[in-house]
């Protein structure tokens, strides 16, 4: 069983319609994992139906198909499911380039439709896939995961057991939001058709093996390059490793106050400010810095409350290496006997002047107001 969204199995993927430059369809199939994680995103002028088409190496036996249809604030809740039958000759698994198939010269076929009033994850099952759930295969995650569930059917068998393309349509998005999806699963098996060649390519293509050594340390060194880019000029005299997440995605330093944007990326407030000063200033309305997307009632920049509260936390614990870093905060408390800010001491060596039972008037000015306090020093 195999997850042909992998980016190990080198599937190909197309969109019919424009897409933002920070969220191509080609996330999708990444086997980056800060693509994968971005998600794809049509341009704010885009209304569905919207076509995202995958062309697989080799004909295939469709299992399930996952969709995550909220990225940031963009929300898609209609969605329609279409395959097609077409014989696949050439691929990478057998050393020759994927050629290229209009989807116009080819039949789709509908398998599945769904529509929901409150975006979650979806999950498209083939019902009359034979597949053993209770033989403990990790690779494909339990359906109790999921927010909504659907089935996959057709008259003609071919139409899930032998499938060289699968085509999700958006039929539909919340509140005129852009169309998206944050993720997108495809699980199956080869076809019974498929060499024995190509079943064991595959195998070698998503074995432990490669998984471990070529993919996942290649997405971990790049992460931690990347970390390291971000807070070098700031931090890396420190010795502090920064989350990733606490960085400004426009300017690079950690965030005082996070402000999530319709797109699902994350500025500082004063990044924000600055960003739509400079559009005033050209006699441009209030918009997204990534996407262009007009900010109105359903589309704006709210302050993500939660990952504020985590850089708080964090900008509080290395507090003395992080000095530099504004917030929001008091300062760590530090263990130990103290002296409350409101009690003033006297030095009663240099006092030589006071006498027993002697009072003194003393001016004291006390949480902004003057008050007189009469003292009596005793020795």
């Amino acid at each position: 069983m195999f997850d042909f969204c992998d980016g190990r199995g080198m599937s190909s993927i197309s969109c019919d319609k424009v897409c933002t430059d920070s969220n191509p369809v080609g996330n999708l199939v990444s086997v980056h994992y800060q693509n994968k994680m971005a998600g794809f995103i049509g341009e704010n002028f885009v209304r569905p139906p919207v076509n995202v088409t995958l062309q697989f190496p080799c004909n295939i036996e469709v299992f399930r198909v996952i969709i995550n249809p909220v990225v940031g604030a963009q929300k898609s809740n209609g969605f329609e499911i279409y395959t097609c039958s077409n014989k696949v000759d050439t691929s990478h698994l057998l050393q020759n380039k994927v050629p290229v198939l209009s989807s116009k010269s080819s039949l789709f076929v509908p398998i599945g439709k769904m529509i929901v009033d409150k975006p979650g994850v979806i999950c498209f099952t083939n019902g009359q896939f034979r597949y053993d759930e209770s033989s403990g295969n990790s690779s494909v995650p339990p359906m109790d995961q999921y927010s909504y569930h659907g089935e996959l059917r057709h008259g003609r068998s071919s139409a899930l057991n032998f499938v060289s393309h699968l085509t999700v349509r958006i039929t539909r998005t919340v509140s005129g939001s852009a169309v998206c999806i944050k993720k997108l699963e495809v699980y199956g098996r080869p076809s019974k058709s498929c060499s024995e060649c190509v079943i064991n390519k595959l195998k070698q293509l998503f074995s432990p093996r490669i998984r471990s050594s070529d993919v996942s340390a290649k997405i971990q060194n790049e992460k931690a390059d990347n970390v390291q880019q971000s807070n070098c000029d700031l931090f890396s005299c420190n010795d502090v490793d920064i989350p990733e997440d606490f960085i400004d995605s426009i300017t690079q330093e950690i965030m005082t106050m996070p402000m999530l944007l319709p797109c699902g990326k994350n500025v500082d407030q004063s990044t924000l400010e600055k960003h739509v000063s400079a559009e005033a200033s050209w006699g441009r309305l209030s918009s997204d810095p990534f996407t262009g997307m007009l900010f109105d009632s359903q589309k704006k920049a709210t302050p993500n409350l939660p990952l504020k509260g985590r850089i708080d936390q964090f900008v509080l614990r290395h507090s003395d290496k992080l000095q530099n870093i504004p917030r929001t905060i008091g300062r760590e408390v530090k263990e130990g006997p103290s002296t409350s800010r409101l009690v003033g001491t006297v030095n009663l060596q240099q006092s030589t002047s006071i006498t027993p039972t002697k009072k003194m008037n003393i001016n004291i000015r006390m949480l902004g107001k003057e008050k007189m306090c009469s003292i009596l020093f005793l020795t």
